[in-house]
């Protein structure tokens, strides 16, 4: 799953391309969200013949549920800040695959170990690795212990006494 504004630099576009070149496999896509590119994400839906592999959900307030139905969390975004739906993700222990852009994911994302970071725009490598997650359960057990200890080792309680040990 995905999920953000249906903004250019939220890259669903390049998820549909990603989808395209999977489109004879057993994975399915949901992206979750509304904004200005709904229509065009649709018409790229219809026009790639992938309607039946790719799911478009409106934006949700309890997002939780969807990545908890979800296996993982996919983010070809083309910029980051912060990405809430990659912590959202890890807390829910689902890896995430995303693209190496220039700011967000490589901040947080442990390649390999939590997830993959794939080389910004390269969506062949990026739908080798969700086939490769895919087909290997014991790889996707392996990076869901990841996001799981990634959001053990990063919870707002331990944060909140490592801020406190530097203001004392």
């Amino acid at each position: 799953m995905s999920a953000g504004r249906f903004h250019p630099h939220k890259g669903f576009s390049r998820l549909l391309d990603v989808a395209s070149l999977l489109r004879n496999d057993d994975i399915f896509f949901k992206i979750v969200g509304s904004g200005e590119l709904k229509k065009q994400l649709e018409e790229k839906i219809d026009n790639l013949g992938i309607g039946d592999k790719v799911q478009i959900l409106p934006a949700v307030k309890d997002l939780k549920k969807v990545i908890l139905e979800s296996d993982l969390v996919v983010m070809t975004s083309t910029t980051e800040a912060f990405p809430m739906v990659m912590i959202e993700s890890f807390s829910c222990y689902r890896p995430v695959v995303a693209f190496d852009c220039p700011v967000g994911p490589r901040e947080i994302l442990v390649d390999g170990d939590n997830g993959f970071l794939i080389e910004d725009g390269d969506v062949q490598l990026f739908a080798e690795h969700l086939k490769q997650i895919h087909s290997y359960p014991d790889l996707y057990q392996r990076l869901s212990r990841g996001a799981k200890n990634y959001a053990k080792s990063n919870n707002l309680e331990l944060n909140y006494k490592l801020w406190l040990n530097i203001i004392d």
